[in-house]
């Protein structure tokens, strides 16, 4: 028993061996966003409706102000009830406003489950079309819950097709 607990010790203070992880490159040479689009490295996280409130400064700007301290530059939302109306998306305009001026955000989605909200986001986009080149929506249709796969393929090629004037 002391023999393997001393070579374990002697194997575990052995110098360790770091991987070098290979650099990772921000340009897409071809695909079906653009060609010879660059990405902006993004880092980020994703948020909950108790701890991000649209239309709340102090808890948009808790939020936020943690994001900056961690180096983050992107914020994934639950926040599709932000778009149910024109006073509400308003407010997440203001978020997302506010996000990107004054703590350096470069992304924002906003979750989407059904093909009934499309046409909130159309209203968003027209409304507000300063903001779709950082504001997407990000399809949360989950079908390993729902059983619902038909559903979200639909979904998927409904998001990309109202996507599409980003991409061209």
């Amino acid at each position: 028993m002391i023999l393997v607990t001393v070579a374990l010790f002697f194997t575990s203070c052995s110098k360790e061996e770091f991987l070098v992880e290979p650099a990772m490159t921000t340009e897409i040479p071809s695909s079906s966003l653009r060609v010879g689009a660059v990405l902006p490295e993004l880092f980020g996280m994703y948020t909950h409706p108790n701890y991000l409130v649209i239309g709340s400064s102090s808890s948009e700007n808790a939020t936020l102000q943690y994001l900056r301290s961690k180096g983050g530059n992107m914020v994934n939302t639950y926040a599709r009830n932000s778009m149910t109306t024109s006073a509400e998306r308003a407010k997440f305009a203001a978020f997302c406003r506010k996000a990107v001026s004054s703590y350096g955000i470069k992304l924002i989605t906003c979750d989407i489950r059904e093909t009934s909200e499309i046409a909130r986001w159309d209203a968003f986009y027209t409304a507000y079309p300063d903001l779709r080149a950082v504001v997407s929506p990000l399809t949360e249709k989950e079908p390993w819950v729902t059983g619902d796969y038909a559903g979200c393929f639909t979904l998927l090629r409904l998001t990309k097709a109202m996507c599409k004037p980003l991409c061209s």
